[in-house]
C-alpha cells in the first residue's frame, strides 16, 4: 500500500491534479487475507485523508 501511496504523491509537480486510472475491480484488491481495498478504505481505525492530503508549496 505504502508504493501506491508514494507513486500517487509523487507527481505532484506544481499541485498537478492526480486521476488514478485502474480496472472496474481495483477496490476488490485483497490487502491482506480477507482485507479487501474497500474494506481498508472504509475502515474507521485507518486516516485515509491523512494519507492523501495534497501538499502544495
Amino acid at each position: 500500500m505504502s508504493q501506491l501511496i508514494n507513486t500517487l504523491r509523487s507527481p505532484n509537480i506544481g499541485c498537478l491534479k492526480r486521476v488514478l486510472r485502474t480496472h472496474k475491480e481495483f477496490h476488490a484488491t485483497e490487502l491482506a487475507p480477507d482485507y479487501s481495498l474497500a474494506q481498508w478504505r472504509n475502515d474507521p481505525k485507518v486516516d485515509v485523508a491523512a494519507i492523501f492530503t495534497d501538499t502544495c508549496f
